[in-house]
């Protein structure tokens, strides 16, 4: 058995992060479906954008010599072909 074979056989999971279009678009079945038909599936996580205003307060507050929180759970999404119209893609 080719190598190939033997890891498509696992049904591995592609995935990626950040709204990546091209990725989404392989999402969407718009390309790559013939690779894409091979995996056990494809995903990708994102971000809200809040997490950038909470990056910048927790900045300012250092600045001010207030005391920040050191560790933030950012809660990340899943992106996959039932839901990728919901996000937009850059």
């Amino acid at each position: 058995m080719q190598q190939k074979e033997k890891f498509l056989g696992n049904a591995p999971y592609l995935t990626g992060c950040g709204g990546l279009d091209e990725l989404y678009a392989v999402l969407r079945g718009e390309s790559f479906t013939d690779i894409a038909d091979q995996f056990g599936g494809i995903v990708s996580v994102t971000y809200s954008p809040a997490m950038i205003q909470t990056a910048i307060q927790d900045m300012v507050d250092y600045l001010d010599g207030k005391d920040v929180e050191q560790d933030h759970v950012i809660a990340c999404e899943i992106v996959n072909k039932d839901n990728v119209k919901d996000y937009p893609s850059f």
